[in-house]
């Protein structure tokens, strides 16, 4: 066993060092094993840990795309679900009163 108590601060360093470099290596190899482990009794199931806890390989999950609802309705009848940019204010109003009562 070492005696830290006669070793100068450099050396005390070197040895901190060497043991912090050595325990993350041990973290690591612990990781690898448990996951090879796992991966294992998975396949003993006949299943993956990926498929288990729904991770990787399935790609982008899919979101639901939101619809949109009509917000105004022209003299012509066409909807539309946002004002355009050449609409007067008065258009706005009235395009907007025209969705309200074809749904009320």
């Amino acid at each position: 066993m070492t005696n830290f108590d006669n070793m100068d601060l450099k050396e005390l360093e070197k040895h901190i060092d060497a043991a912090h470099n050595a325990r993350e290596k041990k973290k690591k190899e612990l990781k690898q094993e448990h996951k090879r482990q796992l991966d294992e009794f998975a396949k003993t199931l006949g299943t993956t840990v990926e498929e288990v806890y729904d991770i990787g390989g399935g790609g982008k999950k899919k979101t639901m795309s939101r619809t949109r609802e009509v917000r105004y309705i022209d003299d012509q009848g066409k909807p539309f679900k946002r004002a355009m940019s050449g609409w007067t204010r008065e258009q706005k109003n009235e395009y907007a009163n025209n969705a309200k009562e074809s749904v009320g």
